[in-house]
């Protein structure tokens, strides 16, 4: 996915009105009334940057356009570099008061860049997008997210025949502001939106806010010491009106009934102080059985194989069809046993014949069911799963995956009833979209769970339906990846480096080697003289 941060969200929308154009609005210093802004939108990114300086009165927005969005039945459409540039660039000056004063020489809003409108690798527009002079400016002290808004009259560029008004509006946020006032320079970065000023406002007027949540692994996640409790994640196939029981070798029992929803469903209960499943005083054993509608899975539970906060839980015994050790013989017995424990209740240790196999080797094989969220040793250290707080761009750790929770917050920001609201994103229709009917003033919040490994712009748009009209609108969520530490990367190579070490080469042959083959030759058939020197060797 394109690596350029979107965040869009129509700002100072407060009323439906229709726009008087022609005259540079010199006492302007607030928000504009922008009306809802129509197709095509095109948008633009957090890595641009607003600036000011007080000696010329310029305030200079320069910014990546991301994609513009040409119908409410199609997708967005990215914006690409053409001869290898892609901008968005805004100049106008005003005066200490944030008053806007007029243009400046040439074009005061130009879009460049391409784009290709029906996938077939030829881009339908390209080079000089949009060119504008200004007409209005309005801005908006929020602390440290700061707001703009603009009028421009349209005077060239490819997309400038899509605006039959030949007026367009600007809406733009600017993150980690300086702002105070237009006495002093200031800088901040800026993302926003360019739509057509209609030429007859509708009543269906619909915003969309994007945030993500990242839920991150601890550095040191991985057990030590024997499981105590443990919280399990399912990602298997999403099954409704399941039965869920749990059994650990030693203690523990949990049972649930409820809907196993694929990436979402955390088990947790009060019964099991907030665990899917909790043995203490005791701990779980080398092995837990996880039992869905009857079908077992047998997870490895020893520390002796990797069980790691953030990773797939092991299964015991290398099955890897999702199955765990069930045999038939195993099959029957377990049966039996987890019938016996249920009887005795939760303080019954769960034992199995084969008690001196603990099973703790190394095992490559994974659940495709449960993913392991947080688990307690027997030391009481807890190990967990840690969540940022919902941001507008989120960031992952280098070189690792993680559960990203997108947030999409729909508000009918019109004065008429929206009958429907369809959400799409960049992975396709959204949980629970189409929303039914929202009154003005009405918000709804869709989410998505997403295992995201890599930087990725996630593109969200959203169509209202009203009884007179549709709305659109769109905006993106940025989740980007922190770049790898020195002392990642000297971990790294040492340990590639150490995994080629002398124990193997220099001592294991030569031991091998000069030893065993010369005295085994020149000893000929003398076992005795060959077996001690290689046993001295050795």
């Amino acid at each position: 996915m394109k690596t350029s941060m979107l965040k869009m969200k129509l700002l100072g929308i407060v009323s439906a009105c229709i726009l008087t154009f022609g005259v540079v609005n010199s006492a302007q210093a607030t928000l504009l009334p922008l009306p809802n802004l129509v197709l095509p939108l095109v948008a633009f990114d957090n890595t641009g940057t607003t600036k000011y300086d007080p000696s010329t009165g310029i305030i200079e927005t320069d910014a990546l356009p991301i994609a513009v969005r040409f119908s409410a039945t199609t997708a967005p459409h990215f914006i690409n570099p053409t001869a290898g540039s892609e901008h968005v660039f805004i100049n106008v000056k005003v005066d200490s008061s944030g008053n806007l004063m007029s243009g400046v020489p040439g074009d005061d809003l130009v879009i460049t860049g391409e784009v290709d409108s029906n996938g077939d690798g030829i881009a339908d527009y390209a080079g000089t997008l949009l060119t504008a002079e200004v007409l209005e400016f309005g801005f908006q002290n929020d602390g440290t997210n700061d707001l703009y808004n603009y009028t421009f009259s349209v005077t060239g560029g490819a997309l400038a025949p899509l605006y039959p008004t030949g007026n367009v509006g600007l809406s733009v946020i600017s993150e980690l502001s300086t702002f105070t006032d237009f006495t002093v320079p200031f800088t901040g970065r800026s993302k926003g939106t360019i739509g057509g000023v209609p030429s007859v406002v509708t009543e269906c007027k619909i915003d969309i806010l994007g945030t993500c949540v990242v839920e991150k692994a601890p550095e040191e996640s991985t057990c030590n010491a024997k499981i105590s409790a443990t919280t399990l994640k399912y990602t298997g196939p999403t099954i409704y009106g399941a039965l869920v029981e749990l059994i650990g070798k030693n203690e523990g029992y949990a049972s649930y009934s409820t809907d196993l929803i694929s990436g979402e469903t955390i088990l947790v209960s009060p019964e099991q102080n907030g665990y899917t499943i909790d043995g203490r005083p005791g701990d779980l054993g080398s092995k837990l059985s996880v039992f869905i509608n009857g079908e077992e899975e047998l997870l490895h539970t020893s520390c002796s194989v990797p069980y790691t906060v953030g990773m797939p839980a092991p299964i015991n015994g290398g099955s890897s069809d999702g199955k765990g050790s069930k045999d038939s013989d195993k099959g029957s017995k377990d049966s039996h046993k987890r019938s016996r424990y249920a009887a005795k209740g939760s303080k019954h240790s769960y034992k199995e014949s084969e008690d001196s196999e603990e099973s703790d080797k190394t095992n490559d094989h994974v659940s495709s069911n449960w993913m392991v969220v947080a688990f307690v040793d027997k030391l009481g250290e807890v190990v967990e799963m840690t969540t940022s707080e919902p941001a507008l761009t989120c960031e992952i750790p280098a070189n690792r995956s993680s559960t990203v929770l997108y947030g999409f917050t729909v508000t009918n920001s019109g004065h008429s009833v929206i009958d429907s609201a369809d959400v799409i994103d960049s992975f396709g229709v959204v949980p629970n979209s189409p929303l039914g009917v929202l009154n003005p003033g009405d918000s709804a919040t869709l989410e998505r769970t997403q295992v995201i490994s890599e930087e990725t712009e996630n593109v969200v748009s959203v169509t209202g339906h009203s009884a007179f009209a549709t709305c659109e609108n769109l905006t993106a969520v940025t989740v980007h990846q922190a770049e790898a530490s020195d002392s990642d990367k000297g971990s790294k190579d040492k340990g590639s480096k150490g995994s080629k070490g002398k124990g193997s080469k220099d001592k294991g042959s030569k031991g091998s080697k000069d030893k065993g083959s010369k005295d085994k030759n020149s000893k000929g058939s003398k076992d005795k003289g060959s077996e001690d020197k290689g046993s001295k060797d050795k």
